[in-house]
């Protein structure tokens, strides 16, 4: 019966993940989400089963060091509170970290079985075509709710809709889809290697990974580049010739994708002016200015730079960054987009000095805030998980090794993907790792009761 329930919650809790437009809430803003609902209640119920004996904690040696990685990496966050002064912002934004961490290990010991991973991976398949469908229906009415605010400058305002406005279905930002979907692109792969298939069922997951694939661009996200990366990476474990092909299609897209997500993190090219001179070669201008993320990331180097062991404490970035900005150089950028701006108006510069700005970096974004000590933990545990992955990759073979292989390609992607984008609050990052810690546990599992056996 409790584990019955547990399943249950476990699944509600994944339907929610994706329903992330929730109201504005004092102090909390847009931090509590539906889905922590079900996560409470599983916490609940777990440590009843502890109680009664009913849960046997699973302690397997990969677990245990990824689980002493994250207790080493939420003590030293802890730690930069204090680099804050206690705030209320940071004690807040550290409660949100260590949620991520406890939930890490919630899940990995609520998926002790393939039969229940395996219906996860296909539920994630069935629920990612409801926020496609939402997605697309909003995008192409051209819904407000739907519209960002890129389309509404006035630099932009005769450009077709098709080219500014930016898909997000249920989340509240296009980054946060194009994430979602690259994690449900990684999911579909493990689906269509299950051996148990049936012909149909592989075209039709086929049919939905090309409008992911297809959502992701529609995103304009700098994510769809490691999307793409992790892509070309599982296309190149097979040697059919059709997918060849398609693989090279994959990687010149990659390298425009790639060369757009670095290039455009600096500067900001617009408009192009083409002038054609009859009879001569045509004459091309570039207005090139630096991208308002230049500024943010610069700020994030010198918080560093002045407080490089526990940084200036855990969801203070946004506070500081007003100290160490070049504001006149943002707010000159964003300009760009906005002819008809003023400075010192809002949105930019108010925005800037009362709310701050994502810093658009893993890597940069955690080391101002907890130091490059704290981000080296982070790192370390991502590091540990895929080597683990490539432990089980060398004694697994078939179905086993392929599943591998789609999560070694999916952790290089979003570890491009930090360059330019935080990818560790979100929510359906976290159950990804899970998912791959799962399916180590319960491999290695596997190995040993056959190694037993035969012994």
């Amino acid at each position: 019966m409790l584990k019955r329930i547990t399943e249950a919650l476990l699944f509600l809790y994944i339907f929610s993940i994706p329903i992330m437009k929730v109201p504005r809430l004092p102090i909390f803003e847009q931090k509590l989400q539906y889905s922590e609902i079900f996560f409470l209640l599983l916490i609940f119920i777990f440590f009843i089963g502890l109680l009664k004996n009913d849960v046997v904690l699973i302690k397997t040696k990969d677990l245990i060091i990824n689980y002493i990685i994250l207790l080493i990496s939420g003590f030293y966050i802890l730690i930069t509170v204090s680099s804050s002064g206690y705030q209320l912002r940071s004690i807040i934004e550290f409660c949100g970290i260590f949620y991520l961490f406890i939930s890490y290990f919630l899940f990995t010991q609520i998926i002790r079985d393939k039969n229940l991973w395996l219906r996860i991976i296909y539920f994630w398949c069935f629920l990612v075509v409801i926020v496609l469908l939402i997605g697309f229906i909003e995008y192409f009415s051209f819904s407000e709710f739907v519209s960002t605010h890129i389309s509404k400058y006035s630099l932009l305002k005769n450009v077709s809709p098709f080219l500014v406005d930016r898909m997000q279905s249920t989340f509240r930002h296009p980054n946060m889809l194009a994430s979602y979907l690259h994690i449900s692109l990684i999911f579909l792969g493990t689906a269509l290697v299950n051996k148990n298939n049936n012909k149909s069922l592989n075209f039709l997951l086929a049919f939905l990974a090309f409008f992911i694939i297809f959502a992701s661009f529609l995103t304009k996200s700098r994510i769809f580049a490691g999307t793409l990366l992790t892509l070309y990476l599982f296309l190149a474990r097979f040697k059919n010739k059709f997918l060849y092909l398609f693989r090279i299609f994959v990687l010149v897209f990659l390298v425009i994708a790639l060369a757009f997500a670095v290039f455009s993190v600096i500067w900001y090219v617009f408009p192009v002016k083409v002038n054609f001179n009859k009879g001569k070669i045509p004459d091309i201008a570039f207005n090139v200015e630096y991208f308002p993320y230049y500024f943010y990331q610069k700020a994030s180097i010198d918080m560093i730079r002045k407080h490089p062991f526990f940084g200036v404490g855990i969801g203070m970035f946004n506070k500081n960054l007003i100290n160490y900005i070049n504001l006149e150089g943002a707010e000159h950028s964003f300009q760009m987009f906005h002819p008809d701006y003023a400075f010192g108006q809002d949105p930019h510069s108010m925005q800037v000095k009362s709310r701050g700005v994502d810093p658009h970096s893993t890597y940069l974004g955690w080391a101002a805030e907890i130091g490059l000590i704290g981000v080296g933990f982070i790192i370390l545990f991502l590091l540990s998980l895929i080597l683990q992955v490539i432990n089980l990759y060398k004694k697994t073979h078939g179905e086993d090794k392929l599943i591998c292989w789609i999560f070694i390609a999916g952790l290089i992607g979003f570890l491009v993907n930090g360059l330019y984008i935080d990818i560790l609050t979100f929510r359906h990052f976290w159950f990804f790792l899970v998912i791959i810690s799962s399916f180590v546990n319960l491999q290695n599992k596997n190995i040993l009761k056959y190694e037993n056996t035969i012994s």
